[in-house]
């Protein structure tokens, strides 16, 4: 009796160690969930269409985990910079979240936090980049800006195609190809009283959205491309010419814009198009999820397409989510990250957020007309242009803000802070050639 009552207690502590050890793995191998049954997830995504896509990330998690509770946090946001300033609170009181949503662009900030190189606040992802495949899944552009200090330190769940022109079909039924043909029918349909372009102008960041597209399609891709990676001598006459020759077209374009367009943030500047306030609408891809979310039936209702003239180049920004270093159910967060990576769950995502999948296994076949025209022109672009790691180089400008400086400038323009000569002097006097 004494021998299997030490038996037993051998046995109960050997199988203790063994559990403990499956919960120190560290590349999230296995597919058993392991610890405690919960998992609290933010992101920013707050607004109609956003919301719905995270959901059906997490509802891809539970399918596989469905002994886990996934507390969606950003749910308790009012919106998404309400989020983003709970994040950093958390942060602040070391008390992160198991997963969060970032761009690569904010790395540094949680790598190096507060500035300090010895304080990183994300573990790297290396061994779940190799396990799962991920290396030859996602494109390398991809790959390229999921990286810092040579490690992986997030998983992309899509690619946002920036320079996207939406419409309204019943205001435009025959949409422009070229940027003459564009900027004809915004004179034509001003003519008629209706507003031409919706735009939201309470942040630097949309407008910069509208200028770059602006940029692309009247100065070509090539140009675009150079200026904002830094490769231009805008000292140069002709380049300083091609530049200002955007400009003037941006500032007509504005000209044509919803008389409120400083008061409306990007997802009410969209609606203006479904409730015919509007007839086109230039942003990023995430605004079809959100007409969607409306109601609205891309290829019935409205049309998405690259806007005109800039259809060679796929402008895109990536949308990633990173694992804490402290999280409280770790493994549960890297079983998370591995099953938003797969295909199954990024294919339910991209098609309620309007975006592309990164992963190669996604079968878009079945998808709306729309979507797949969107796949077809990242697949055909002759210029892949990440805005995460080129960025507009200017002496006041970091890695953390990237092109910002600009936006606030073209803010500060449609503010009549400053006038048209006023940013172009303050582009010349700080744009410089980038070293990298």
């Amino acid at each position: 009796m004494r021998k299997l009552s030490m038996f037993l207690v051998i046995f109960g502590l050997l199988s203790w160690f063994i559990l403990s050890c499956d919960e120190e793995k560290s590349d999230g191998a296995d597919t058993e969930t392991v610890g405690d049954k919960e998992i609290e997830i933010f992101s920013w995504w707050t607004s109609g269409g956003e919301a719905e896509a995270l959901q059906a990330l997490i509802d891809a998690f539970t399918a596989q985990f469905p002994g886990v509770n996934a507390v969606n946090v950003s749910a308790e946001s009012a919106d998404g910079q309400a989020a983003r300033a709970a994040l950093d609170l958390r942060m602040e009181n070391n008390n992160p979240p198991d997963t969060f949503q970032l761009g690569p662009r904010d790395f540094q900030n949680w790598i190096e936090y507060k500035g300090n190189p010895a304080d990183n606040r994300l573990e790297p992802l290396d061994s779940l980049f190799a396990s799962e495949g991920w290396l030859t899944a996602y494109p390398p552009g991809v790959l390229e800006v999921l990286k810092y200090n040579g490690s992986f330190y997030a998983v992309p769940v899509n690619m946002h195609r920036q320079n996207t022109l939406m419409y309204n079909m019943a205001l435009v039924p025959t949409p422009p190809t070229t940027w003459a043909e564009f900027m004809t029918l915004a004179e034509s349909l001003h003519a008629q009283n209706i507003v031409p372009l919706a735009v939201s102008a309470e942040a630097g960041w949309t407008l910069e959205i509208i200028f770059f597209s602006i940029m692309a399609a009247s100065q070509g891709s090539t140009y675009h491309n150079a200026f904002f990676t830094g490769a231009l001598d805008m000292t140069d006459a002709v380049n300083l010419a091609k530049f200002e020759a955007a400009l003037a077209d941006y500032q007509t374009l504005m000209s044509y814009a919803n008389a409120d367009a400083g008061d409306l943030g990007w997802d009410a500047a969209a609606a203006l198009i479904k409730e015919g306030s509007a007839a086109m609408y230039i942003h990023g891809d995430w605004a079809k999820g959100y007409l969607e979310s409306l109601a609205w039936t891309p290829g019935v209702d409205f049309g998405v397409m690259a806007v005109p003239g800039s259809q060679d180049e796929f402008i895109y920004n990536v949308d990633t989510f990173a694992l804490c270093k402290g999280a409280k159910h770790r493994q549960n967060a890297l079983n998370f990250l591995r099953v938003i990576g797969g295909p199954t769950a990024q294919e339910a995502f991209n098609k309620l957020k309007g975006s592309t999948p990164v992963h190669s296994d996604v079968n878009v076949s079945t998808w709306d007309v729309a979507a797949k025209s969107t796949v077809a022109d990242y697949s055909n672009a002759t210029i892949l242009h990440n805005v995460e790691i080129h960025q507009f180089s200017v002496v006041d400008a970091t890695a953390a803000d990237g092109a910002t400086s600009l936006g606030d400038k073209l803010f500060e323009l449609s503010s009549g802070v400053i006038t048209e000569a006023e940013l172009v002097t303050w582009v010349t006097t700080n744009y410089t050639l980038a070293t990298n």
